[in-house]
């Protein structure tokens, strides 16, 4: 699945090619990890597939993740 199809509809021409592209590169992530002030908040070592979102005219940030539980 495309990440555009997660992301807003108004997003300008830049922004989608620039989604399309990773799109390319996200199916060779097997882990993701969150890192904030207090560390590794969010850590997944079983990603199967991946999409980003972008939403909220571009101040929100999403990632749609699957990992091999389901």
């Amino acid at each position: 699945m495309s990440s555009i199809l997660y992301s807003d509809k108004n997003l300008p021409p830049e922004v989608c090619q620039a989604l399309k592209v990773l799109d390319k590169h996200l199916t060779f992530i097997n882990r993701v990890e969150v890192i904030d002030g207090y560390g590794r908040s969010y850590v997944n070592l079983n990603v199967v597939a991946m999409n980003i979102g972008i939403q909220d005219d571009m101040s929100t940030l999403k990632l749609f993740v699957e990992d091999i539980n389901g």
